[in-house]
């Protein structure tokens, strides 16, 4: 995909366009980090819907579709759509897995940008599962406490960032541990 710095591409008015490069040069892991953990702690609350997907299957490979809205300050919808195509590289020397993102504002639909996926792909895989691992060493943490009779206090709410439906064996937690958006 070339960036619309460097090519003519027609784009609805003000929408970027960014190659893979132009998104790694723009998008760094902590703030990747940052925000996927913002979008998780929203969609457990109720205050984002949950995603849509999407996926279709073609002769040789198929396409998946995930799409979802997020309020950030102004309400934003996202698309992803990635094509894997487990032979492209022997057959045509492309990538088996290729792919764009389109970010809207999600009040009148504007295009905002045309995004290569593979970076973005890249980078919020590994941001959900640093999420993941700091939510079940949260858990961890408040199953030792409570096992040892240690009560866990309203301050430990606050410095335990969320914690979404993970199974839970202390007494005080239950059959599942409870949402924490204490940040």
């Amino acid at each position: 995909m070339k960036s619309a710095r460097a090519s003519n591409t027609a784009l609805p008015a003000g929408a970027l366009l960014l190659s893979r490069s132009d998104v790694e040069r723009l998008l760094a892991p902590d703030e990747c980090i940052s925000a996927v953990e913002s979008a998780f702690r929203q969609h457990a609350l109720g205050k984002a819907p949950a995603p849509g997907i999407l996926g279709l299957h073609a002769e040789d490979g198929s396409f998946h579709i995930k799409a979802g809205l997020l309020t950030l300050g102004e309400p934003y919808f996202a698309a992803k759509t990635n094509a894997n195509f487990p032979h492209n590289g022997a057959r045509h020397g492309l990538p088996t897995i290729q792919g764009v993102v389109v970010l809207c504002e999600a009040v009148t639909g504007q295009p905002l940008a045309v995004m290569d996926s593979m970076a973005i792909t890249a980078l919020r895989t590994a941001a959900a599962t640093a999420v993941a691992a700091a939510v079940r060493n949260a858990v961890i943490a408040i199953e030792s406490m409570t096992a040892r009779g240690r009560p866990v206090t309203a301050s430990h709410r606050t410095t335990t960032p969320w914690i979404v439906g993970s199974p839970c064996r202390a007494p005080l937690c239950g059959k599942l541990a409870f949402v924490f958006a204490a940040k």
